[in-house]
């Protein structure tokens, strides 16, 4: 439930591999059509959870600055 993009999900494919995990939480997060792919085809196969769900993750451009709000903070 944060600000994760594209740029950063990079990461995560390329970092240390995911199949350790139970389950991966990535839902309302800003991740693309082609990332969210990518990312689903990495722990797929070691059977973990992966939740996607954008849900109500919204990018609000101001000028020529885009603003992304996390749903749960402090």
């Amino acid at each position: 439930m944060g600000v994760l993009t594209d740029e950063g999900a990079r990461a995560l494919p390329a970092g240390q591999p995911l199949t350790h995990l139970r389950s991966l939480d990535l839902h309302h997060n800003y991740l693309g059509d082609e990332m969210s792919t990518r990312i689903r085809d990495v722990p797929a196969p070691a059977g973990v959870r992966l939740d996607l769900d954008p849900g109500g993750a919204r990018e609000y451009v101001h000028g020529e600055e885009v603003r992304r709000y996390v749903s749960v903070s402090e």
